[in-house]
């Protein structure tokens, strides 16, 4: 009898311990994704095989280079090599980053940039890894003033993380435009929000050229208005054929103009998983 009490009470220890790993789903810990031969036939519904960690392994590692920091509440803009001495735009700091070196650049929590321009932020740096720190309405925010803002991906392997996007304006043409050379974008943990004025709008939140290749876009929020001033697409992928693209495991909310994720191009090898959409 004691020897099944003591069986009994282990596999409720083990069974406390398990399961907030399979029921405390989050945007970031939920989904284990990869591209090209990424999972055997069956272990994609393992909830054990879906943790951060093998998330994070193939997100990949955020890099060996130099860090560089940006944020806008800084006293004196600096060299931008300490929170002390951070660059106040994000684009300066891009601008010291080196290629295929393996830069990191954070940004703080509470940073708050207008993008009133084509190219206001282009990540033309190859291999470099932008960091958002912060949470909710703390996390890095990008605020478009102007139709024509952008926030461009115009160099391979750029990976971008907890950043928020709001649209100011009417009609902002796209909000992230991501060139033929930006092939191996990934996005993960960012978020558009529903703007506060219901015609504020993103016409395309996520552009796609044609040959931007090997894009992972995992685990974002893609909020639009409830109205029919809804934005067009939060991905378009139509203006050419994109190899090789993941969408998984983001959240779509709102109307959308044509749809959610969109393209009418013959994009190979694509692989679209366990989103959610309403």
């Amino acid at each position: 009898m004691k020897r099944f009490l003591f069986l009994l009470s282990t596999a409720l220890l083990v069974m406390s311990c398990v399961a907030p790993c399979i029921g405390a789903v989050t945007y970031d810990q939920a989904y284990y994704v990869k591209q090209r031969g990424y999972v055997g036939a069956g272990n994609f519904n393992d909830p054990l095989y879906n943790f951060w960690g093998e998330v994070q392994g193939y997100l990949g590692a955020s890099g060996t280079g130099d860090t560089f920091y940006v944020d806008s509440n800084v006293s004196v803009e600096g060299d931008g090599t300490s929170w002390a001495n951070a660059k106040n735009t994000l684009d300066e700091a891009i601008n010291l980053c080196t290629a295929s070196n393996g830069d990191v650049i954070e940004v703080a929590q509470g940073h708050a940039e207008n993008l009133a321009a084509a190219d206001a932020v282009d990540a033309d740096i190859a291999g470099i890894t932008i960091k958002g720190v912060g949470n909710g309405l703390n996390m890095p925010t990008f605020n478009y003033t102007a139709a024509g803002g952008e926030f461009v991906i115009g160099a391979a392997g750029v990976k971008i993380q907890g950043l928020r996007f709001v649209s100011g304006v009417t009609a902002v043409t796209m909000g992230i435009s991501v060139e033929a050379a930006g092939d191996y974008f990934t996005m993960t943990n960012c978020e558009f929000v529903n703007p506060g004025t219901a015609t504020y709008e993103f016409y395309d939140m996520v552009d796609l050229a044609s040959g931007a290749d090997y894009a992972t876009i995992v685990g974002n929020r893609f909020h639009s208005t409830v109205t029919t001033t809804g934005c067009n697409e939060a991905i378009d992928a139509s203006a050419g054929v994109v190899a090789r693209l993941c969408v998984a495991g983001n959240d779509f909310q709102g109307a959308f103009a044509v749809a959610p994720i969109f393209s009418d191009q013959v994009n190979t090898d694509m692989l679209i998983i366990d989103n959610t959409i309403k």
